[in-house]
């Protein structure tokens, strides 16, 4: 069963944008199960900083890869975060 689920993840993986992949896996390095974090009352998440507001019309635009000033990780908004703001 392992060995299937690898052989899916390998498939999904090459057909990803290698760019974005190596991005995420960077910050996966040092930031572990945190690389992808929720703004929520315009903080970040991972960090619990404070984002600009600038940054924070980014991420709920969602139209680039958006990450933290102040810790590196990628944010995004939750769905029903995203229906209130």
């Amino acid at each position: 069963a392992r060995q299937k689920v690898f052989v899916k993840k390998d498939k999904i993986v090459s057909a990803m944008n290698q760019k974005g992949l190596s991005f995420y896996q960077k910050i996966r390095r040092w930031a572990k199960n945190t690389t992808a974090v929720p703004v929520k009352n315009q903080a970040c998440y991972g960090c619990f900083m404070s984002i600009n507001d600038k940054v924070y019309s980014e991420v709920i635009k969602g139209e680039e890869i958006t990450t933290c000033t102040h810790c590196g990780r990628i944010l995004y908004i939750e769905p029903e975060d995203q229906q209130t703001a």
